[in-house]
């Protein structure tokens, strides 16, 4: 299934960073989202000052994964999920989920059959744990979401699983784009809305 997107600004990490001091300034905030294991959601939202908007690209099941996908969820039909994070005009990150529909509480099946709500929001109810996948292991996953939404930047990029108590709950791809470097509301002059974060 595919949705209507509207023109949103998409650009690499980094582009528009010039001189040393600014690149290496970029990277320290880099390192610290690649690095975080809570909600990506949530630190979209403290970026922006306003909650961010999930625009899915596609959604569709299907039974031609990259091969990590079928060694981390054994199975014969996958949930394939190409998304983005957009706030104030500008895509903050590109994601890709896997997971098996039929595994997947109901609740999350309802959010994920309705294409308004992020991944992070699904779990905020769940025990889960996120745990990093080696670059080696996450390339194919990249190139598969840098095949739908363009723009490749390995650099900005991460991959990881989902897990519960039960097993491996979702594999996810994420790169992360320049609107994670958006200035504060305060230094634009637009008054932010409510900042009531969920947990």
């Amino acid at each position: 299934m595919n949705f209507p997107t509207q023109n949103i600004d998409r650009r690499v990490f980094h582009d528009g960073i010039a001189g040393p001091e600014e690149i290496a300034r970029a990277d320290q905030f880099l390192d610290v989202f690649l690095a975080q294991d809570g909600s990506t959601t949530r630190t979209c939202e403290a970026i922006a000052g306003v909650p961010p908007t999930i625009r899915v690209l596609r959604q569709t099941q299907t039974a031609e994964v990259p091969r990590i996908v079928r060694d981390l969820l054994p199975g014969a039909t996958y949930l394939e999920r190409f998304s983005s994070m957009v706030a104030r005009g500008e895509t903050m990150m590109d994601n890709l989920v896997y997971g098996i529909w039929d595994a997947l509480p109901e609740a999350m099946r309802r959010d994920l059959a309705s294409a308004t709500v992020p991944i992070g929001r699904m779990l905020d109810e769940l025990w889960v744990r996120r745990i990093a996948l080696p670059a080696s292991s996450s390339v194919e996953l990249w190139e598969r979401l840098w095949d739908s939404v363009g723009m490749p930047d390995a650099r900005a990029s991460r991959a990881y699983t989902v897990e519960s108590p039960q097993g491996v709950l979702l594999v996810i791809a994420e790169t992360f784009r320049a609107g994670m470097r958006m200035k504060p509301l305060a230094l634009t002059g637009t008054p932010s809305g409510s900042r009531c974060l969920s947990r």
